[in-house]
């Protein structure tokens, strides 16, 4: 019954500008759902949620009518704070979520507050699914990465750069992982790398640099410490490290998450931590509609300790480019916020698509990874190549050098060498 429900949830919740409408069919069985024991509270707060901020048809608006008249008998106790005539005096903060409203400042840390406390899972969800529904502004968004920020251990390497490759954490669904295999190559041509996750998350639990290290019989346990002295050892030079290592209060949300189905504030902003740092760190990450360039432009200006950043439009909102066609991405230092481009022909290499992937395992991601770091010829080493190749120039390489030393590293085994000792001691 959980399922039925998450599916009423997906059609619903969808998003400020994309939500869809309950049919009339589905708003007979929602009661069911709503009292069922089977189905989890954290879900039905987030759907209700979503019914009530969303533009209602006639039928939804007659419903909301009449849960606000039965909700004591009609929806579990747990949500009846959503339904409640004195929300505005019990919680004014979630009204005017619930109401389009922005929050000020003062009430944008109670958020915080709350979802990094032991309050109702239930009340985490409607403020996370009302944020999400409301479209978070500029300041809520600010505000969500500082307080993050004070839940995230740091550590600063003394090193001239790293390469911090901040991909979403749930994941590919249609597309290999590589960014575990560009680590040792970049390191290989003296850029340290750190890469940065969780095993699985929603909404896509796809394959993820966690699943795929795991696959290889490595540890994704290390420790910070663990993590900054393997990229400081020069015979590998790159480290993953898991959100429970460096932010365990965020990585105990995930169940939150799961349940509530829908991507929160939250997953926009945890790849921007930067948990290990040196004295010039390169923040790379990506997005994928165009509207989330401008929100994470206008987000990691205000974040202080972001100073050299690169936004890429790549494949699945990551920042693996993509091999077929133009890619276009955008530095940020400072005040400079210039869209560029940047295509395979630009590198010599011949661009065409890659063949569709239809249910990509971890297992075999992990051939197609180690085929690169063995310089086997394939579509996919081409791809590595102008992938590491335009990393290396945004990190300030010289463009025909940095081909030639990724060229190098492969053929010489060094990258293949970085892999096979990175990621061997388990806390």
């Amino acid at each position: 019954m959980q399922n039925e429900l998450i599916g009423l949830l997906k059609r619903k919740g969808t998003g400020k500008t994309m939500g869809k409408s309950l049919t009339q069919e589905d708003l007979l069985r929602l009661p069911e759902y709503l009292l069922s024991t089977e189905c989890d509270s954290i879900t039905k707060a987030t759907i209700l949620t979503a019914i009530l901020m969303l533009e209602p048809t006639e039928e939804e608006a007659v419903y909301i009518e009449s849960l606000r008249h039965s909700y004591i008998n009609s929806i579990p106790e747990s949500c009846h704070f959503l339904l409640s005539p004195k929300l505005k005096d019990q919680n004014p903060i979630l009204h005017k979520i619930l109401n389009h409203i922005e929050l000020t400042e003062n009430e944008m840390h109670a958020v915080m507050d709350c979802i990094y406390s032991n309050q109702p899972n239930e009340l985490k969800a409607a403020y996370l699914e009302g944020l999400r529904l409301k479209r978070e502004t500029e300041q809520e968004n600010t505000i969500a990465a500082q307080y993050m920020q004070t839940k995230t251990q740091h550590v600063t390497l003394p090193i001239p750069i790293l390469i911090d490759i901040a991909d979403p954490y749930d994941g590919f669904s249609r597309n290999w992982v590589l960014t575990p295999f560009a680590a040792p190559i970049l390191a290989a041509i003296g850029l340290p790398v750190v890469l940065h996750g969780v095993t699985a998350v929603g909404p896509k639990y796809g394959l993820n640099a966690a699943k795929i290290i795991h696959t290889a019989h490595k540890s994704t346990q290390l420790s910070v410490s663990q993590a900054a002295h393997q990229i400081e050892d020069p015979t590998i030079g790159w480290a993953f490290i898991h959100q429970h290592a460096f932010s365990p209060e965020s990585a105990d949300l995930i169940p939150l998450r799961k349940a509530m189905v829908k991507r929160p504030v939250l997953a926009t902003i945890e790849k921007l931590m930067m948990p290990i740092r040196a004295t010039k760190t390169l923040l790379i990450t990506g997005y994928t509609h165009p509207p989330y360039r401008d929100m994470l432009t206008n987000l990691m200006k205000n974040l202080d300790y972001i100073h050299t950043s690169i936004i890429i439009r790549g494949v699945e909102g990551a920042t693996l480019l993509p091999l077929d066609r133009q890619a276009p991405f955008t530095p940020l230092h400072g005040t400079r916020n210039n869209k560029q481009f940047t295509r395979p022909t630009d590198w010599g290499i011949t661009e065409q698509e890659l063949p569709s992937i239809e249910t990509p395992t971890a297992e075999e991601n992990l051939k197609v990874g180690l085929s690169i770091l063995r310089n086997e010829p394939s579509a996919y080493r081409d791809q590595m190549l102008y992938y590491c190749a335009s990393i290396a120039t945004f990190a300030g390489r010289q463009k025909a050098e940095s081909l030639e030393a990724i060229q190098h590293a492969l053929e010489s085994g060094n990258a293949l060498k970085r892999w096979e000792q990175a990621q061997n001691n388990a806390i």
